[in-house]
């Protein structure tokens, strides 16, 4: 039946990709251990990794990003190790940290609502409104997550405010930061 069919295609997927972070923690091993002094963090990444990888939503969410732009994919695991080192550097707890692996993980999710046509230029090659047609992916990202009850907030608002930044420069709320 096509619901076996699709549980299949899920876990085959789900597989691959905590396989593949996974991999990226092994060959950056040292990089963190070096930036961040914690010798353990591979192996509290690999946990976190499992953990959030067990939630189909996000698997078939990291699918429908590398549909729409292969490249995106490796991109999304870096960041996502990145924000967890970050995180586990400013010891924030197991909740916090899966949060923001989740946001991590489905930060750029919105781009998957962005004409395919967009999405195979380059940026510096979008005209005016295809610049504000882009940044309207941070909000359908959010728009997205938010619709579901197993993502919790502050990981959508993660693919909200991806792009802000602290002078206020950034999109789509031009939010100033005060530290």
């Amino acid at each position: 039946s096509s619901n076996k069919g699709l549980k299949s295609a899920i876990n085959e997927f789900r597989m691959h990709s905590t396989d593949k972070v996974k991999d990226l923690i092994s060959k950056k091993k040292k990089h963190f251990n070096k930036y961040i002094m914690n010798a353990g963090i591979a192996k509290a990444l690999e946990k976190f990794i499992d953990e959030i990888m067990g939630q189909s939503s996000i698997v078939l969410n990291l699918l429908a990003m590398q549909q729409t732009q292969p490249s995106l994919f490796t991109h999304t695991l870096n960041v996502t190790i990145t924000a967890l080192c970050i995180g586990k550097k400013y010891k924030f707890s197991y909740e916090e940290l899966k949060q923001l692996g989740i946001g991590a993980l489905n930060y750029d999710l919105g781009l998957i609502a962005l004409p395919k046509e967009l999405m195979q230029k380059a940026p510096t090659d979008y005209s005016e409104e295809e610049i504000k047609l882009y940044r309207q992916h941070t909000i359908f990202g959010y728009l997205m997550l938010s619709q579901n009850h197993l993502i919790p907030s502050t990981s959508a608002a993660v693919a909200l405010q991806h792009h802000e930044h602290q002078d206020g420069s950034g999109f789509p709320r031009s939010i100033k930061g005060d530290n």
